[in-house]
Protein backbone atom coordinates (compact mmCIF):
# COMPACT_ATOMS: atom_id res chain seq x y z
CA UNK A 1 0.00 0.00 0.00
CA UNK A 2 1.67 3.35 -1.09
CA UNK A 3 0.75 6.73 -0.16
CA UNK A 4 0.76 9.79 -3.06
CA UNK A 5 2.00 13.41 -1.57
CA UNK A 6 0.67 16.41 -3.64
CA UNK A 7 1.96 19.60 -1.89
CA UNK A 8 0.33 18.17 1.52
CA UNK A 9 -2.35 16.01 0.17
CA UNK A 10 -2.07 12.16 0.33
CA UNK A 11 -3.96 9.93 -1.59
CA UNK A 12 -4.17 6.42 -0.67
CA UNK A 13 -4.21 4.84 -4.12
CA UNK A 14 -3.26 1.32 -4.47
CA UNK A 15 -3.24 0.98 -8.19
CA UNK A 16 -0.60 3.32 -8.05
CA UNK A 17 1.43 1.95 -5.64
CA UNK A 18 1.13 -2.02 -7.17
CA UNK A 19 2.43 -0.80 -10.23
CA UNK A 20 5.54 0.81 -8.92
CA UNK A 21 6.34 -1.48 -5.87
CA UNK A 22 8.80 -3.45 -7.92
CA UNK A 23 10.82 -0.38 -8.37
CA UNK A 24 11.23 0.74 -4.67
CA UNK A 25 10.60 -0.08 -1.30
CA UNK A 26 9.79 3.39 -1.00
CA UNK A 27 7.40 5.97 -2.88
CA UNK A 28 6.83 9.63 -1.96
CA UNK A 29 5.31 11.38 -5.36
CA UNK A 30 6.42 14.98 -4.56
CA UNK A 31 4.94 17.93 -6.99
CA UNK A 32 5.67 21.35 -7.18
CA UNK A 33 3.62 24.05 -8.78
CA UNK A 34 5.72 26.46 -10.49
CA UNK A 35 3.50 30.15 -10.67
CA UNK A 36 4.37 33.39 -11.68
CA UNK A 37 1.58 34.55 -9.96
CA UNK A 38 2.57 33.96 -6.00
CA UNK A 39 4.96 37.32 -6.59
CA UNK A 40 2.25 40.16 -5.82
CA UNK A 41 4.97 43.27 -5.40
CA UNK A 42 4.62 45.78 -7.98
CA UNK A 43 7.59 46.90 -7.69
CA UNK A 44 9.44 43.78 -9.04
CA UNK A 45 9.73 43.27 -12.67
CA UNK A 46 8.68 40.21 -14.39
CA UNK A 47 12.54 39.67 -15.31
CA UNK A 48 13.58 39.24 -11.67
CA UNK A 49 10.64 37.39 -10.93
CA UNK A 50 11.67 34.94 -13.86
CA UNK A 51 15.50 35.25 -12.44
CA UNK A 52 13.77 34.41 -8.68
CA UNK A 53 11.97 31.10 -10.33
CA UNK A 54 15.32 30.37 -12.12
CA UNK A 55 17.07 30.26 -9.01
CA UNK A 56 14.49 28.21 -6.43
CA UNK A 57 14.18 25.47 -9.66
CA UNK A 58 17.73 24.96 -9.59
CA UNK A 59 17.96 25.02 -5.46
CA UNK A 60 15.45 22.24 -5.50
CA UNK A 61 17.09 20.28 -8.32
CA UNK A 62 20.09 20.19 -6.31
CA UNK A 63 18.31 18.93 -3.14
CA UNK A 64 16.42 16.63 -5.28
CA UNK A 65 19.45 14.99 -7.05
CA UNK A 66 21.16 14.93 -3.79
CA UNK A 67 18.29 12.94 -2.21
CA UNK A 68 18.38 10.81 -5.68
CA UNK A 69 14.42 11.56 -5.33
CA UNK A 70 11.96 12.37 -8.46
CA UNK A 71 9.12 14.89 -9.36
CA UNK A 72 6.96 16.58 -11.05
CA UNK A 73 6.81 20.40 -11.68
CA UNK A 74 3.52 21.41 -12.80
CA UNK A 75 4.68 24.82 -14.60
CA UNK A 76 2.28 27.50 -15.57
CA UNK A 77 1.30 27.63 -18.73
CA UNK A 78 2.60 31.19 -19.40
CA UNK A 79 5.85 30.16 -17.77
CA UNK A 80 6.38 27.35 -20.49
CA UNK A 81 7.92 29.64 -22.51
CA UNK A 82 10.31 31.83 -20.64
CA UNK A 83 11.63 28.64 -18.37
CA UNK A 84 11.82 26.07 -21.23
CA UNK A 85 15.34 25.39 -20.56
CA UNK A 86 14.75 25.27 -16.86
CA UNK A 87 12.01 22.54 -17.76
CA UNK A 88 14.07 20.83 -20.08
CA UNK A 89 17.11 20.19 -17.48
CA UNK A 90 14.20 18.96 -14.93
CA UNK A 91 13.10 16.27 -17.80
CA UNK A 92 16.36 15.25 -18.68
CA UNK A 93 16.82 14.32 -14.80
CA UNK A 94 13.91 12.61 -14.77
CA UNK A 95 11.44 14.44 -13.39
CA UNK A 96 7.99 15.13 -14.87
CA UNK A 97 6.29 17.97 -16.22
CA UNK A 98 2.95 18.67 -16.10
CA UNK A 99 1.06 21.47 -16.89
CA UNK A 100 -0.76 23.90 -14.39
CA UNK A 101 -3.60 25.16 -16.00
CA UNK A 102 -5.18 28.35 -14.16
CA UNK A 103 -6.58 30.30 -16.96
CA UNK A 104 -6.42 28.68 -20.42
CA UNK A 105 -8.72 27.61 -22.66
CA UNK A 106 -8.68 24.09 -23.99
CA UNK A 107 -7.63 25.12 -27.24
CA UNK A 108 -4.55 27.37 -26.01
CA UNK A 109 -3.76 24.29 -23.80
CA UNK A 110 -3.53 21.69 -26.52
CA UNK A 111 -1.48 24.14 -28.26
CA UNK A 112 1.20 24.62 -25.92
CA UNK A 113 0.87 21.04 -24.56
CA UNK A 114 1.68 19.90 -27.85
CA UNK A 115 4.44 22.64 -28.90
CA UNK A 116 6.16 22.00 -25.32
CA UNK A 117 6.28 18.38 -26.05
CA UNK A 118 8.28 18.71 -29.20
CA UNK A 119 10.43 21.08 -27.52
CA UNK A 120 10.90 18.67 -24.56
CA UNK A 121 11.28 15.38 -26.54
CA UNK A 122 8.98 14.07 -24.35
CA UNK A 123 4.99 13.81 -23.00
CA UNK A 124 3.13 15.72 -20.66
CA UNK A 125 0.99 12.98 -18.77
CA UNK A 126 -0.39 15.36 -16.31
CA UNK A 127 -2.46 18.78 -16.00
CA UNK A 128 -3.47 20.54 -12.70
CA UNK A 129 -5.92 22.78 -12.87
CA UNK A 130 -7.50 25.26 -10.31
CA UNK A 131 -10.90 26.90 -10.16
CA UNK A 132 -10.78 27.34 -13.81
CA UNK A 133 -11.24 23.81 -15.06
CA UNK A 134 -12.02 23.01 -18.85
CA UNK A 135 -14.26 19.86 -19.69
CA UNK A 136 -13.39 16.11 -19.03
CA UNK A 137 -13.90 15.71 -23.30
CA UNK A 138 -11.49 18.41 -23.17
CA UNK A 139 -9.32 16.53 -21.27
CA UNK A 140 -9.18 13.40 -22.56
CA UNK A 141 -8.29 15.46 -25.95
CA UNK A 142 -5.57 16.45 -24.26
CA UNK A 143 -4.54 13.01 -24.10
CA UNK A 144 -3.30 13.72 -20.45
CA UNK A 145 -2.85 10.76 -18.50
CA UNK A 146 -4.58 11.93 -15.30
CA UNK A 147 -5.11 15.03 -13.83
CA UNK A 148 -3.75 16.77 -10.55
CA UNK A 149 -6.23 17.88 -7.93
CA UNK A 150 -5.15 21.28 -5.81
CA UNK A 151 -5.84 21.20 -2.35
CA UNK A 152 -5.90 24.86 -0.70
CA UNK A 153 -6.00 24.40 2.61
CA UNK A 154 -3.83 25.58 5.64
CA UNK A 155 -4.43 22.75 7.63
CA UNK A 156 -1.48 20.93 8.92
CA UNK A 157 -1.39 17.30 6.71
CA UNK A 158 -1.39 15.00 9.96
CA UNK A 159 -5.08 16.85 11.03
CA UNK A 160 -6.35 17.43 7.61
CA UNK A 161 -9.61 15.18 6.45
CA UNK A 162 -8.35 13.54 3.57
CA UNK A 163 -10.93 13.25 1.04
CA UNK A 164 -9.91 13.72 -2.75
CA UNK A 165 -8.44 11.17 -5.14
CA UNK A 166 -6.41 12.04 -8.31
CA UNK A 167 -8.24 10.71 -11.20
CA UNK A 168 -6.65 8.32 -14.06
CA UNK A 169 -7.23 8.23 -17.38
Amino acid sequence: MGFVLFLGHCVNDKRYAEKFAAKTSEMILLTFNIVESNYYDPSVSREEILKTIQLEIQAILGVLDIHRTQCTFFCETQLLEPLKLNLKKLAQNGHEIGILNLKSTAEQLKIQKENFEVFLEKKIKGIRQTDFKITIEDLKLLACSYVSIIDYSQINLPFKNLRHKTQIY
